[in-house]
């Protein structure tokens, strides 16, 4: 700021570039009078530079975000709704807006999202990124076999000479989606048999649970919760 020698009385730079000087010695006239609203405007980053207030009281229009703020004194507070279409960069980066201020009915349609495909058959993977679904091949087993999650929608085959058994587990050891189902292969000669892990369900016809030889398929099929149809080539 510019101060006169003569009356010792400082006023602004003609280009405004003391403008975070000028808010802080309006507040401390401000508070010096006993005034309750005092109002600054410049950018975001000024307003986060400057000191607050003694006692709170002044209010901050930042000029590029164009949000209103309001000082108590200790902590800057956004004042008012955020308008259609402006959400920036910056007021995600400055911190403003967190998870609780996305209402839980939020609708948000998933064309939005960045990276968003025309290509309908791509999916959106938990780490953000666009790929196309891959399928691997049978789950080749040579022991008795509990079923495990990427199991689901897949095939498990059986590659044993003797007997061997495979068990659909409680959710509690893998919680598949109701509606999951798992193809079950016998590809050995050892006859396979589905059983049901303690506390679970396993629904089929005339309770016939062994596949009825070599190559015969059988699916099971998650119903509800610990609830499973067993279905296909099965016998007593």
């Amino acid at each position: 700021m510019l101060t006169t020698t003569r009356r010792g009385i400082s006023y602004p730079n003609p280009d405004r570039s003391d403008r975070a000087d000028i808010a802080a010695h309006l507040g401390i006239l401000a508070a010096a009078l006993d005034v309750d609203g005092l109002y600054n405007q410049g950018t975001d980053a000024a307003r986060a530079a400057s000191a607050h207030q003694a006692a709170g009281g002044r209010w901050w229009y930042a000029t590029d975000t164009q949000v209103m703020w309001y000082d108590d004194g200790t902590t800057w507070h956004s004042v008012g709704a955020i308008t259609n279409g402006s959400i920036t960069s910056i007021l995600i980066a400055d911190g403003t807006i967190v998870d609780g201020d996305i209402s839980p009915a939020a609708a948000i349609l998933i064309s939005k999202l960045a990276g968003f495909p025309n290509d309908r058959t791509r999916q959106l993977m938990g780490d953000g990124s666009w790929t196309i679904p891959t399928f691997s091949g049978p789950n080749t087993r040579t022991a008795n076999y509990v079923l495990t999650l990427p199991d689901s929608n897949g095939v498990v085959e059986m590659n044993l000479a003797g007997a061997n058994t495979v068990t659909v587990p409680t959710d509690a050891t893998a919680s598949f989606p109701v509606g999951s189902q798992i193809n079950i292969a016998q590809l050995g000669a050892g006859q396979t048999q589905l059983a049901a892990a303690g506390g679970v369900t396993l629904r089929a016809y005339n309770n016939n649970l062994r596949l009825a030889g070599q190559y015969a398929v059988a699916l099971v099929i998650k119903r509800a919760a610990n609830d499973w149809w067993a279905a296909g080539n099965l016998v007593p």
